[in-house]
């Protein structure tokens, strides 16, 4: 029975690594996780929670689907976690454009395709934020207009 997954969502293209936290998982070699009727493998199982990669999704009308996972690869479980595919988001403007080297400065993002739970994160790099040790990230508030 999976009773939490983290993060809860991810983009459409898939690729998002999702932990999946489920009672009586236990490590087989057989393990799977399947997002609505797509089926993967269960890359890392430790104590109660699997690490699964989600799949790209094509059925833009269904953004929802339950999540279950199976030990033995054949029956899974009957009870899942809603996991929802979303669209990345879009900046198209940011205002200011710069501002104080030592930080501290608000700034608006606006774009399409942002969370509606109210909660953002914002990356700053000189490269790229998937190298987390040259990028700093920090909290947002998404504002509806």
């Amino acid at each position: 029975e999976v009773w939490s997954i983290n993060p809860r969502t991810g983009p459409f293209t898939g690729g998002t690594l999702v932990k999946v936290y489920a009672r009586g998982m236990v490590f087989t070699g057989s393990n799977l996780c399947r997002f609505g009727e797509t089926i993967v493998v269960a890359d890392y199982i430790e104590d109660e929670y699997a690490l699964c990669e989600s799949p790209g999704w094509i059925n833009a009308n269904q953004s929802l689907v339950s999540l279950t996972v199976s030990n033995n690869g054949q029956e899974f479980s009957t009870l899942g976690v809603t996991f929802e595919y979303k669209k990345y988001a879009i900046v198209k403007a940011i205002e200011p454009s710069y501002g104080f080297f030592a930080g501290g400065d608000t700034i608006l993002l606006k774009g399409e395709h942002f969370s509606a739970t109210g909660n953002a994160w914002c990356c700053f790099s000189s490269k790229n934020c998937d190298d987390l040790s040259e990028s700093i990230i920090t909290r947002g508030t998404v504002l509806n207009d």
